[in-house]
């Protein structure tokens, strides 16, 4: 039986983690935004991933392509001699607000590339600040397609896999947990603050039912989101640096709140997830989305206050708070009447 908290260390990790999740959410659902910083005219990495490039294959600066997208990484694409193609994720040297932490993401990724799931992983450069991976050769998965029963079952499918697989990480926090420090780091002001006690109010209630009912045992992603799934004839899943032993139906309802799923997507979800589809579990994915949700809100408004980034942060906010509503309208109040039961 794995304990449902996570050590202090963990915890710490925890926050580093989840912070970084949402900053990659918040990049794929920000179109026309970069992550990297240019400074006359370079890319943030480009002279570390050109260097590396010529390292590994002696290829020219040519042969290194800069792939939009990344937050806290720069990621490259780099076309060798015999049509190969690999990815060079420079690393950022961490920021005010996250100290980032990419040791174990090398193991993490090895892990999901022996299930079938993630890509190999080339060369660990950590102590260089990068890490060099297979180039996946994929077509995205935008909701339209992620709703089709289908294609959930065939991610249901992959998820089962990962969550089944060897031990990827340490244990994380259950989502409601993570509101509590996240509230903290955004510092709402007195206005926010009321304007969010409601969700609070109800998150801190979800807690209390999800502490009881999570096992924090499998290894799960925690960082579902569109950007990061690719279809190649498999589900592949990239970017594994946030992924650590967690409830596998957090990582559901991690992918249900950032592609936006209704409550029948999620009952289809859970169906092919599990092999049948039961309210309970339902019930637990979705007080588990409204936490996430919140994080999203909570995250963005730190973001406002810190970033540097020109982005309309107040419309992601406000795309979150329309998620909440949503959820609480539901009613979110059915889910803790099913969870009272049993």
């Amino acid at each position: 039986m794995c304990s449902a908290t996570p050590s202090r260390p963990a915890h710490r990790r925890l926050r580093a983690r989840w912070a970084n999740a949402l900053q990659r959410d918040l990049v794929a659902r920000e179109r026309g935004l970069t992550s990297t910083d240019r400074e006359g005219g370079r890319v943030y990495g480009e002279d570390k991933a050109r260097s590396i490039a010529r390292r590994l294959w002696s290829v020219g600066d040519e042969a290194v392509e800069f792939l939009p997208g990344g937050l806290v990484n720069a990621n490259f694409k780099v076309t060798v001699g015999d049509g190969a193609c690999y990815v060079v994720r420079v690393f950022s040297e961490g920021s005010e607000l996250l100290p980032i932490d990419h040791g174990g993401e090398a193991h993490r990724t090895s892990i999901a590339a022996s299930l079938g799931i993630g890509p190999e992983v080339v060369a660990d450069l950590t102590d260089e600040g990068a890490i060099v991976l297979e180039y996946i050769e994929g077509a995205p998965i935008p909701r339209a397609e992620m709703v089709k029963p289908e294609m959930l079952r065939r991610v249901a499918a992959t998820l089962v896999k990962l969550h089944n697989g060897p031990a990827i990480g340490s244990p994380e926090d259950t989502p409601s947990g993570a509101v509590k420090w996240l509230w903290d780091l955004a510092q709402p002001d007195a206005e926010e603050a009321a304007a969010l006690e409601w969700a609070r109010s109800i998150a801190e209630r979800g807690e209390a039912v999800l502490s009881e009912r999570m096992d924090l045992c499998r290894s799960c992603h925690n960082d579902l989101v569109p950007g990061n799934f690719l279809d190649d004839g498999d589900i592949r899943i990239i970017d594994w640096e946030a992924a650590a032993m967690g409830d596998p139906r957090s990582d559901l309802a991690n992918l249900a709140v950032h592609y936006d799923f209704t409550v029948e997507h999620v009952r289809d979800l859970v169906g092919f997830y599990y092999g049948r589809s039961d309210e309970h579990t339902v019930a637990i994915v979705r007080l588990a989305e409204f936490a996430l949700a919140l994080c999203e809100v909570l995250f963005g408004m730190a973001q406002r206050r810190l970033s540097s980034l020109e982005a309309d942060f107040g419309a992601w906010i406000e795309s979150n708070m329309r998620c909440l509503r949503s959820i609480n309208e539901d009613p979110i109040e059915h889910w803790f009447e099913v969870l009272s039961k049993g």
